[in-house]
């Protein structure tokens, strides 16, 4: 990834005027770069890329503006070239340094000034080196590697011949199926021109634009940005196109701008046999720039990745295999060969188990930390992980879960918060033909399977539609099919019920409050509600929950327990003459059974019944 270098610069006289002063203020500070360009000059800096100017300990006063001091943490020979059609006649620096600091200017243009900054004690109070520098369109100076705080008034001596340019050269513009759209700006200069409106030469390229298209001179000079911006929706071999500015053939100037496109996003495919994808068999590690690098709240498909510096597929991991996964707010994976955080989906037309490969991020969280939960299809898992702390060291914790069954239709792999994924293997595996909720004497139970069933007569499935005051409604789920992956309340006869698999891919349309678990665990929510008798849902103080039952999260109540309202709730309630007709078991709306009920509403055979 391209790094960017910050650097501060003032200019004594607005630049806005174009060369019509002759002296240049120039304040070198931020990181040390290579070559960078500061109001129209060029420092090229020599010598070990590593060395790079630091905030010094204090600032430092001139032309009625503060300027942070800076430290040069190694010496380096640093050169200014002068813009084209220029000459340097003196540099006056402005020379600051700390109280041990002796030789902060070493030389300039290989003469020796150390004699000049010897006696620096103070960094509050400059001193004035001046330097004839002989018409010359460049010069360096070097560094000790002492605290440094300066201002270089460069005075040049003036063209006027006429000058245009453009600043950068060049622009690239490289589109990738996550990034479509790029732009970039450039900015026109000139000097010594004619007044007047120009036009500026654009090339015909579908999808480019520029804006403005011209620009205008006022008392011979200009300083004008413009902005380029490139699109496509197919893709684009690597070409180059020229905009350029001319206001006679001999005074010209352009910039190239170079474009391509990779559009083609690869159509995520289906699984149907046993698949393995590990990331830590990835032949060469992914090397990813601004261009390429999803963030952690963008969708892709793995492939659309592919071609990328670094990436290469093999047989241990192929491309069809990366065609396979969807990454949804998920960092890539880099150096370390794993995906961290977010979520990883693949889609299969079978039936089967997984089997994940996962660990803690390895960050500094305490290791006595909530546990990281794996999620199935939104559902907890009993596999987490934490993080052991021997001393100082911390490790990852690194699990294998056991093969977990999934239906056919997509798997989405998450957690409850981040963890690295590793691999994931897919195994196909037969459905089960049915499986079983058993509802209390009450009524009702929580439910929650990884496939969709079938509700049999006389049983009915609830979801939390929301939670208010001390209470939770529970909405009814229409039809006889309950979706995949939905937690529940379920409403019935009491006993064990067989519930039929169904093949339904649909899902619930709807926001759920109630979270499911697909083996034993202990959710990692702060505070979460289970059902007891009532029905009322109370608060958990901790511990395990069965497999294939579901609980509610509320996290803004404080509420020991909340009270079931039931959405539409008159349409199930029955008028009834005396309980001597009814044969079954007759509760309380608190869930205590009651031998010989009185007029009143009671619960019976698991729906709201009212006796007179």
């Amino acid at each position: 990834m391209k790094k960017i270098f910050t650097f501060l610069t003032l200019a004594l006289i607005s630049i806005g005027t174009a060369w019509a002063t002759d002296e240049v203020v120039v304040y070198y500070g931020g990181t040390q770069a290579n070559s960078i360009t500061v109001n129209d000059f060029t420092l090229t800096i020599s010598g070990n890329t590593a060395k790079k100017w630091t905030n010094g300990n204090g600032t430092i006063a001139y032309g009625g503006q503060e300027y942070q001091t800076l430290k040069n943490s190694n010496g380096a020979q640093n050169t200014i070239t002068c813009p084209t059609g220029r000459t340097a006649t003196k540099i006056v620096f402005y020379a600051v340094a700390n109280a041990d600091a002796a030789g902060v200017l070493s030389e300039i243009d290989g003469e020796s000034c150390e004699d000049a900054v010897s006696s620096l004690k103070d960094y509050k109070n400059p001193t004035v080196i001046e330097k004839d520098i002989a018409n010359k369109n460049s010069f360096t100076f070097t560094f000790s590697t002492k605290q440094v705080c300066f201002i270089a008034v460069v005075t040049l001596a003036d063209s006027t011949e006429p000058q245009i340019s453009f600043s950068p050269k060049s622009i690239d513009l490289d589109l990738t199926p996550l990034t479509l759209e790029k732009s970039a700006k450039f900015t026109v200069t000139g000097k010594n021109l004619p007044d007047g409106t120009y036009d500026l030469i654009i090339p015909t390229v579908e999808g480019m634009t520029v804006a403005p298209t011209s620009f205008t001179v006022t008392d011979g000079a200009v300083s004008q940005e413009f902005t380029v911006t490139y699109t496509s929706a197919v893709d684009v071999e690597a070409a180059s196109a020229i905009i350029s500015a001319e206001i006679s053939q001999e005074v010209h100037a352009d910039i190239a701008v170079n474009y391509s496109c990779r559009s083609t996003a690869y159509t995520q495919t289906t699984v149907s046999e046993a698949t393995t994808w590990n990331w830590e068999k990835l032949t060469a590690e992914v090397e990813l720039s601004d261009a390429t690098t999803p963030t952690n709240k963008e969708t892709f498909v793995f492939a659309n990745i592919e071609g990328v510096k670094g990436l290469a597929f093999n047989n241990d991991f192929t491309l069809e295999q990366a065609r396979q996964i969807k990454m949804i707010n998920t960092q890539f994976p880099s150096r370390n060969k794993k995906f961290q955080n977010g979520t990883i989906s693949f889609t299969t037309t079978v039936p089967g188990t997984v089997v994940v490969d996962f660990s803690d991020t390895g960050s500094s969280v305490s290791a006595t930390a909530t546990p990281r939960y794996l999620l199935i299809n939104g559902m907890y898992t009993q596999y987490w992980t934490s993080r052991p702390t021997e001393g100082s060291t911390k490790s990852n914790d690194r699990k294998t879960t056991e093969a977990i069954a999934v239906p056919a239709g997509e798997v989405v792999i998450s957690s409850t918060q981040a963890v690295c994924i590793y691999s994931i293997k897919f195994t196909p595996a037969k459905a089960p033909a049915s499986v079983t909720a058993k509802i209390t004497d009450a009524g009702f139970a929580t439910f929650a399977s990884q496939y969709a069933v079938t509700l049999p007569e006389g049983i009915e499935a609830y979801y939390a539609s929301a939670a208010a005051d001390g209470k939770v409604t529970l909405s009814k789920i229409e039809g006889n099919t309950l979706p995949a992956a939905t937690p529940v309340v379920l409403k019935g006869n009491a006993g064990e019920h067989p519930l039929a698999v169904a093949t339904s891919t649909e899902q619930l349309a709807a926001t759920n409050l109630l979270k499911g678990t697909i083996g034993e665990c202990t959710p990692a929510d702060e505070a979460y509600y289970t059902l007891a008798a009532g029905p009322v849902f109370k608060k958990s103080s901790g511990g395990k929950l069965a497999a294939g039952k579901a609980y509610l999260v509320v996290p803004a109540s404080e509420a020991p327990e909340l009270t079931i309202s039931f959405e539409s709730e008159v349409t199930g309630i029955s008028e009834v003459k005396g309980a001597s007709q009814q044969s079954a078991a007759v509760y309380s709306i608190s869930g205590q059974r009651v031998a010989l009920p009185s007029k009143g509403l009671y619960i019976q055979n698991g729906k709201k019944v009212i006796l007179k």
